[in-house]
């Protein structure tokens, strides 16, 4: 049995190069940090100029606090990915149609993206508005940099095109961890838990079986921990995720 975890970020070329490259090898199972509402989305903007995800009728199901935080999370995303030349999601999209050629089998592992923004109903005021603010400070720094500073902003736009370090990934978390508990515990911990409990079954029912995982790289080392951890329990068979 073989697991294979690519950590990406939705914006660089370096991961959409990073899939390209692991399909050069034998692959029975790709499995995708998506659900089906997130995969439809990734289709559908590939053939429309319309980049909303969300609707104002969205707003009685999710609440004015999670649907003003998903749009403006979705518009940085979008925002950065302009930046460099590449849509929030490329990497996902890339698996997908390659293992569509190959005629490899693919599953959603990660959590209904409407449970996690309905969890998102528990973040506090305050980390809320930490949040809002921090990301606007961030993005309005980085057009600061961009416009006044060539190199600087070249330099940023390069690293944005990449996959960050590992121990830049784990100094991000640690401050996500503890300057927005909730949001780091619906956005995190709690799906890794579900992608690890997946790919864990998805071995489980298939002990042969060579299996590829496209995730963010925020998440490839803890759900690698806990898929370990599940591998070695049999409860796990009864959740493997959603065959595509």
């Amino acid at each position: 049995m073989t697991l294979k975890i690519i950590g990406t970020s939705h914006i660089a070329k370096q991961s959409v190069q990073e899939v390209e490259n692991a399909f050069e090898e034998h692959i029975d199972i790709l499995a995708l940090e998506l659900d089906d509402e997130r995969l439809k989305t990734l289709l559908e903007k590939e053939h429309s100029k319309n980049k909303t995800t969300l609707r104002f009728r969205d707003v009685r199901t999710l609440g004015v606090k999670v649907y003003i935080l998903a749009r403006l999370i979705s518009w940085a995303e979008s925002h950065l990915g302009s930046k460099v030349g590449t849509a929030p999601g490329t990497e996902m999209l890339k698996a997908y149609k390659i293992a569509k050629i190959k005629k490899i089998p693919i599953t959603l592992v990660d959590q209904d993206v409407r449970i996690t923004l309905q969890r998102l109903t528990k973040l506090t005021w305050k980390e809320y508005y930490y949040f809002i603010a921090d990301m606007m400070k961030g993005l309005l720094a980085g057009m600061h940099i961009i416009k006044q500073e060539k190199i600087v902003g070249i330099e940023l736009l390069q690293d944005l095109d990449k996959v960050p370090r590992e121990e830049i990934i784990e100094k991000l978390l640690l401050q996500t961890k503890q300057r927005y508990p909730t949001l780091y515990r619906t956005l995190v911990t709690e799906r890794n838990k579900i992608i690890a409990r997946r790919l864990s079954a998805l071995q489980h029912e298939q002990p042969r079986a060579h299996i590829l995982a496209v995730l963010g790289a925020g998440h490839k080392k803890e759900v690698y921990t806990l898929y370990e951890k599940y591998m070695k329990m049999e409860y796990v068979k009864r959740d493997m995720g959603r065959e595509i």
